[in-house]
């Protein structure tokens, strides 16, 4: 059996990233995603970007978590309410319903732009 320095054994880092590593929502993209949604409503708190609900909110990815959507850029992640398998929810219905994931598609869209062009290039550099 190989002997291994300290120093070796201290060493050793993962070269791949772990899915929940690059899928976990930044605390810096939550603030982000937060005053967006503020903005984007003209209201003075958080709310649910797609009925302006202030209860259960959730962040949500457009680019679903499963297909290893980024969770450090904010124009992949938006706040509904409720959860995933949470019925009657616009989380839910983003998730689950075509018409939800076409939303979603063209709402991520709108988001690249926002930060591209719009008035989110002045808070978060947008990288393609």
């Amino acid at each position: 059996m190989p002997q291994y320095t300290k120093e070796q054994q201290l060493y050793r880092k993962r070269r791949k990233p772990k899915a929940g590593d690059i899928t976990k929502v930044t605390p810096k993209v939550r603030n982000e995603v937060n005053r967006r949604s503020m903005e984007l409503l003209n209201v003075d708190v958080p709310v649910c970007e797609r009925c302006g609900s202030m209860k259960n909110l959730s962040k949500a990815h457009i680019l679903e978590a499963s297909h290893l959507g980024p969770g450090n850029i904010p124009w992949n992640i938006m706040n509904l309410c409720g959860t995933h398998g949470w019925k009657g929810t616009c989380h839910d219905w983003a998730d689950n319903t075509k018409e939800g994931r076409d939303w979603k598609k063209q709402y991520g869209a709108m988001l690249r732009l926002y930060y591209s062009e719009g008035n989110g290039k002045y808070f978060w550099k947008y990288v393609a």
